[in-house]
């Protein structure tokens, strides 16, 4: 149990910048959030990204081949907009999200 608390305290100074789950919950407040994907030398958007923005509120930040931060703050945040995905649709969007979302899990 206090290894656990450790490694929260740990986590949370680490990934208390942009990408965070304080971050997440923010943007989801201020209609700003976004999901997470990490790509190769260039980014890959495909038509489906726009309906899935427009129908779920939610984009998606598409980053190189190197990422901006920890995996594990990026899965952090990504994973506070899954739960409110959740939440606010149930598991829909899960048929129409990007399989290539970092941190995704659709079973």
């Amino acid at each position: 149990m206090q290894i656990q608390a450790q490694t929260n305290q740990i986590k949370d100074t680490v990934c208390n910048g942009i990408y965070s789950k304080r971050q997440a919950l923010n943007d989801i407040k201020a209609g700003k959030a976004r999901l997470l994907v990490q790509g190769g030398i260039a980014p890959i958007y495909y038509p489906t990204d726009k309906t899935f923005r427009e129908t779920y509120k939610i984009g998606y930040e598409i980053f190189g081949c190197v990422a901006p931060g920890p995996i594990e703050c990026l899965q952090e945040y990504n994973e506070t907009i899954f739960k409110h995905l959740s939440g606010t649709y149930g598991n829909d969007w899960k048929k129409e999200v990007r399989k290539d979302v970092i941190g995704l899990n659709t079973n």
